[in-house]
């Protein structure tokens, strides 16, 4: 038996890959690397992968959970270079970045507000990543991401109610290891990373890595003549491995990265003129009127809108600790995070001069972030009758977002005097969060029986928060409205609009609040043959309420979840072929959802309620076939079916809020009960082949990507407005090198069929019928060097 370690694995988009490729030598390269210290040990044979989904290195065969694996030599082969970039290629998984990045896996994730932690929790070497923004953060230089399906709470916490991703860096190892990169493509693209470990003696041994990004855009601004989203990234790393004895490793981590984009968010008006029976109107008709005649309403990566921005800078450390006692290991996770977040968005994508001659509706948004945490654990030796882990974790965060909306679209201010029409009404908003979190938890792992594993988690976790929040009216600038431009008005005239607006200016009623929660999991394991393991799981998942940042306010409560999942993992055919099938449902309670209602004024009211019940629940398959010693076939599909089962209070769809009761909409309410959830497609998959073909001291490797998604809502109000139509894309990267792999030319082509897709969309303020969308890349091709010492 081999010990493996995946350093730049090159697994394909699958949950078991039976072959990694030229695993050979990344075997022989991992094994060169530093000790690792002992619960980072497992046999593996040639050909598993490692992961740490348990907090433990397993071989995915043997973890009872449903686990997609990305190695690190994948998402740089394949330019991936952002989360969501690997979300969309793979099954049962949707990250959206947007105005407000949203993360979800089964169905399951959470919506449009600054309150809301993920329900799918993002981990890097074991440091936890609260804030939806936090997924722009570095992603290179990796060994490999674990996607975690279905509750993870046991192991990663009361916020991993959906699920986690995993993501591992590379650490130095005690051989002298440098590797480069260059892209540049379509677009603008360019990409350019490079590392180097070099050891400083037998006992320390240092990584620095980097990378320079960006891309001119590939939306057509016609009212700027530019393009957009035009991104400049620059991210940097330094690790640090101190081994000065064989029981004890220290890893310490620092990453730091800044961000920037003009014409940030460039949506994409569709729906202008709307479909009958929506009244043309608002901002719609003022476009059309302006343009004097038909406007660009389709999504054609073409806009017409004032531009936004955003600049995003993050710093990050990860320190960890293992420490062997005997045949126990103590292992010490420390962890600090922080950001800053500066965007301008513009919600209605439109010429057309507002109130005061600047935007119609933009959105100034300031966010800081602070979070430190400390887990540890105690961990048993493997492999006997009883193995186990049992640990500490205590995580605290300080959260201060400081907003300004422009309400430039109609004239509100003639209805407050003395704001006449021409006045630019604006708010101010202002949500402050403190939180801690104190969890412990244990594990255990029985073998009552041969070839039967029995295992058992528990998690105990409390979670206090204190919030404030503050909302005034007034005025600011009409082109680029911030917290240094705006002006007061007075209590009378802020009170007046906040009728009109469907705005609260009171404080949270209860500032504080504490929930806890006992979480248990158990799952059965049955080693069929050494090559096959059926299991079955229950998981008691929860995360705690919280309070809103929307204008209306408000707290939420906790949400739970009831998870059962079966599963069958195993290797057919001389280990030729690698599979897994699993078939899930949870059944959640207080579901936590963005509530926004479009008032009768156009404006859009965004509140938060908890759902009072949904259920997702599904089966997924991935199999890799090595079908010669040069071509593997792989896929990842998976069919799903979230719904509410019992949510009577929803907000109104567009038609419904257009029609009223006739259609179900009372009150502004309607009945979501049988509905399908928002970013929850029916099916998704992928189908991928690998071929390394040999020519002579060369090899030519083509990989072809098809992935699929039928259409999904993307709202949470099931409007017919607000979806994405079913959709299959095709990638293609070609490349050429040595068979040692020392160097590489490759063409990467990306959605080759130039299908246009919208990762989001929203409805537009004060144009019922009409919507805005967010459209996704079209066809790319780059030109990639890569190149390893």
């Amino acid at each position: 038996m081999n010990t493996i370690f995946l350093r730049g694995c090159t697994s394909a988009f699958v949950i078991a890959a039976a072959s990694l490729g030229a695993s050979q030598g990344w075997a022989q390269d991992a094994a060169a690397g530093a000790p690792a210290p002992q619960d980072e040990r497992v046999d593996a044979a040639e050909g598993d992968i490692v992961v740490t989904a348990q907090r433990r290195s397993e071989r995915l065969q043997d973890v009872p959970i449903s686990v997609s694996v990305v190695g690190g030599e994948r998402l740089a082969r394949d330019n991936l270079t952002s989360l969501s970039a690997v979300a969309d290629r793979l099954a049962n998984v949707r990250i959206t970045p947007g105005p407000f990045d949203q993360l979800n896996i089964r169905g399951i994730g959470s919506s449009n507000n600054t309150g809301f932690e993920q329900s799918v929790a993002t981990f890097v070497d074991g440091v936890y990543r609260s804030r939806p923004r936090a997924i722009r953060a570095a992603l290179f230089d990796v060994e490999r991401v674990e996607v975690l399906k279905g509750p993870q709470t046991t192991f990663f916490g009361n916020n991993a109610i959906a699920g986690a991703l995993n993501i591992t860096t590379r650490k130095p190892g005690n051989a002298f290891e440098a590797n480069a990169s260059a892209l540049y493509g379509t677009y603008g693209e360019y990409n350019v990373e490079a590392g180097v470990t070099a050891p400083l003696g037998e006992m320390l041994s240092v990584r620095l890595a980097g990378r320079l990004s960006g891309m001119d855009g590939f939306v057509k601004n016609e009212f700027t003549g530019k393009d957009g989203p035009r991104e400049r990234n620059r991210v940097g790393r330094a690790s640090i491995a101190f081994t000065p004895s064989a029981n004890f490793r220290s890893d310490l981590r620092f990453d730091t990265g800044k961000m920037s984009a003009q014409d940030f968010l460039p949506f994409e008006l569709e729906h202008c003129p709307p479909p009958s029976p929506f009244p043309v109107g608002g901002s719609c008709a003022n476009y059309i009127a302006a343009n004097g005649g038909p406007v660009d309403d389709e999504l054609n990566w073409r806009n017409s809108s004032r531009p936004g921005k955003l600049d995003y800078a993050f710093n990050e450390l990860g320190w960890t600790n293992s420490l062997s006692i005997g045949d126990y290991t103590l292992n010490a996770i420390t962890g600090y995070f922080d950001h800053d977040t500066e965007y301008l968005q513009q919600l209605i994508p439109s010429p057309v001069p507002g109130i005061g001659g600047g935007s119609l509706l933009p959105v100034f948004q300031r966010e800081t972030f602070s979070q430190w945490s400390q887990e540890i654990r105690l961990v048993s030796p493997t492999g006997g009758f009883l193995e186990w882990q049992l640990g500490a974790y205590y995580g605290s965060s300080k959260m201060r977002n400081n907003g300004v909306t422009g309400f430039f679209f109609a004239p509100f201010g003639a209805s407050a005097p003395p704001y006449t029409a021409q006045t630019p009404v604006a708010g101010r908003l202002t949500v402050h969060e403190d939180a801690t979190t104190k969890s412990v938890f244990g594990a255990a792992t029985l073998r009552p029986v041969d070839r039967v594993k029995l295992n058992l988690g528990l998690r105990y976790s409390v979670v206090s928060k204190d919030a404030f929040r503050a909302l005034h009216n007034g005025t600011a600038d009409p082109n680029f409205p911030t917290p240094e431009n705006y002006v007061p008005a007075s209590k009378a005239v802020s009170d007046t609009l906040n009728a009109i607006l469907g705005s609260n200016n009171m404080d949270f009623p209860d500032p504080s609040r504490e929930d806890d929660k006992l979480m248990p999991s158990v799952s059965v394991q049955f080693d069929a043959t050494p090559d096959l393991t059926a299991y079955a799981s229950y998981t008691k998942g929860f995360k705690a309420g919280g309070y809103s940042g929307g204008s209306a306010g408000g707290d939420f409560g906790p949400e739970t979840v009831n998870a059962y999942e079966v599963g069958l993992k195993g290797n057919l055919f001389a280990r030729q072929v690698t599979f897994s099938l699993s078939a899930f449902r949870g059944d959640y309670s207080g579901l936590q959802e963005s509530v926004s209602e479009t008032l009768p004024s156009g404006t859009v009211r965004v509140s938060v309620a908890n759902a009072a019940s949904a259920r997702s629940q599904g089966v997924e398959f991935s199999a890799s076939w090595r079908m010669t010693s040069w071509l593997t076939a792989s896929t990842d599909l998976a069919y799903l079916d979230a719904i509410y089962l019992n949510y009577d209070g929803a907000p109104c769809s567009s038609i419904q809020t257009l029609l009223g009761a006739s259609a179900g909409c009372v009150g502004r309410r309607q009945d979501l009960s049988g509905k399908r959830r928002g970013f929850a497609p029916e099916w998704t998959g992928n189908f991928r082949l690998d071929a390394t073909i040999p020519a002579g001291d060369m090899q030519v490797r083509i990989s072809p990507l098809l992935y699929f998604s039928s259409w999904y809502f993307q709202s949470s109000t099931a409007d017919d407005l607000i979806r994405q139509k079913g959709f299959a894309k095709v990638d293609l990267r070609v490349g050429v090198g040595p068979q040692d792999d020392r160097w590489s030319v490759a063409v990467i082509g990306q959605n080759l069929t130039d299908r246009a897709t919208a990762g989001f969309r929203q409805t537009v303020s004060g144009a019922n019928g009409s919507v805005s969308a967010l459209a996704e890349r079209p066809r790319t091709v780059a030109v990639q060097l890569t190149a390893r010492y």
